[in-house]
């Protein structure tokens, strides 16, 4: 594509001898991936500054530079005040073929499994749809789910989100529903996206670390709303948190079509909600239609989910009476309160991906009324991220669960004791055990008849961060091996 119709229409300027003829093969922020014909784009970062690479890009063969000041080079330079953002336009034009639903959903808890559930529902009545996020990229086809692209940042970066993208397309995956991260809509990753709906799950306590505060924090989950969409998006919003009023009043202004779920809800209503043994008795009224169904899934906070699922793909044209026969066939994404059995007295083990104040308290509560003996708990913080949140989680761990192991997480950088002890600040006669297997070891020899165990934090993970070396490591992996030496 010519360098000159990638950047037609954008805010930048050009130095240097700008060829109307010369050809981009590929674009990228990554040094590494450089080619000859390439269109380097130098962004300082969060972590890496890009503009200490420009050299190796040109000797690789870049033949443009995006960044944000002059430079003396052989080459064009494109200079934007926001050379992030506009990279995210650039490659979206440069990969132009994408599906023609797209779903972005935010909020703290709950993206990854709403994107899960939407894709199983557009797949049970034969569209062929993916998701993106934290689980990586999923196409469903019929009952087989392709696991395209590996865990990885929850929001992609823009070349890497919009090849996905246009490989779905190329696939005739015609329905996507992605999770936007803060980072990602902060950072600008997602800002060559065109959405047809977005969604907003719950806003908790998360993420302080890089954002500063609670206000910057919603403030980068709004550009979803204020920046990203168009007038004829459709916008799907959770009627029972705090902030509904201030999403919605935003949505209105802006001409969106809105879709409320929940408990308070106008159009996707829960009346009633009951759980028995092995699932959950539900009185809905959605789109004016009432229903009772036995909802498969366990947690009232995996039944909202769905109804932000039923949301997005009534976005997409369908109609309740299309969804309904459907729900009822949803399986919980892996790593969210995931079982693992063989325990030789049927004692319930839990894996699940909570690892913020409120999911975590959302986890022990639904699983409460299932204990008859004691609720056994495994959970540690990450390391190099929020520290706030670390004895807010442990006051929570007190407050809901009678046995508690502190343990670690993924301790990056830091020291793991040191984030046990401000864990423990929170919930002081919890055990502190070091090393997350030999935690998990103990909690599942202690287990005793009535007894559940939820191992919380890391859920679908199959790895810990230790220092700077990511190792093999698999909570459900780790409760088989103690299962075996029972």
């Amino acid at each position: 594509m010519r360098l000159a119709d990638l950047i037609a229409g954008e805010r930048v300027k050009v130095v240097g001898d700008l060829n109307a003829q010369t050809q981009i093969t590929h674009v990228t922020a990554d040094s590494r991936d450089v080619c000859k014909g390439s269109l380097f784009v130098a962004i300082q970062g969060s972590v890496v500054d890009g503009r200490k690479f420009i050299a190796d890009a040109l000797e690789k063969g870049a033949v443009a530079l995006l960044t944000d000041k002059p430079l003396t080079v052989d080459v064009p330079i494109i200079i934007s005040q926001n050379p992030a953002k506009s990279f995210a336009h650039i490659v979206s034009k440069f990969y132009p073929k994408k599906p023609n639903f797209i779903a972005g959903v935010t909020g703290t808890n709950g993206k990854t499994s709403v994107c899960v559930f939407a894709r199983q529902l557009w797949a049970l009545m034969d569209e062929k749809s993916a998701n993106i996020g934290t689980i990586g990229t999923q196409i469903q086809e019929g009952e087989a789910v392709r696991l395209i692209s590996d865990p990885g940042l929850t929001s992609l970066d823009p070349g890497t989100l919009h090849t996905t993208l246009e490989g779905l397309k190329k696939a005739s995956v015609e329905h996507v529903a992605l999770e936007a991260s803060s980072h990602g809509l902060d950072q600008y990753r997602l800002d060559g996206v065109s959405f047809d709906a977005a969604a907003f799950t719950n806003f908790t306590h998360d993420h302080l670390d890089y954002h500063k505060s609670e206000e910057a924090y919603f403030q980068a989950k709004m550009r979803l709303f204020n920046s990203l969409l168009s007038d004829k998006s459709t916008v799907i919003l959770n009627a029972d948190i705090p902030e509904f009023s201030t999403i919605k009043n935003i949505c209105e202004k802006r001409g969106y079509k809105i879709i409320e779920y929940g408990q308070k809800a106008q159009h996707l209503k829960i009346l009633e909600y009951t759980p028995h043994k092995t699932l959950t008795k539900v009185k809905l009224n959605l789109m004016g239609k009432s229903y009772t169904v036995e909802f498969p899934l366990l947690g009232m906070f995996q039944l909202y989910n769905a109804l932000c699922a039923v949301g997005i793909l009534l976005a997409s044209g369908k109609s309740v009476t299309d969804i309904m026969p459907h729900l009822l066939f949803l399986k919980s994404v892996p790593g969210r309160l995931e079982s693992v059995e063989g325990h030789p007295m049927g004692c319930k083990i839990l894996v699940d991906y909570a690892h913020t104040p409120d999911a975590l308290e959302n986890v022990l509560l639904t699983v409460r009324p299932y204990v008859a003996g004691n609720l056994r708990l495994v959970f540690g913080c990450g390391g190099d991220r929020d520290i706030s949140k670390r004895e807010i989680m442990g006051k929570i761990a007190a407050k809901c669960a009678d046995d508690i192991y502190v343990t670690d997480d993924n301790p990056r950088t830091e020291c793991a004791s040191e984030i046990r002890k401000m864990i423990l600040t929170g919930c002081p006669d919890a055990m502190d055990v070091a090393g997350r297997a030999e935690a998990i070891k103990m909690a599942v020899s202690a287990l005793q008849e009535g007894d559940v165990l939820v191992i919380a934090g890391k859920g679908h993970e199959d790895y810990q961060i230790i220092g700077k070396d990511k190792i093999h490591f698999d909570d459900r992996e780790v409760v088989k091996d103690a299962l075996g030496t029972l």
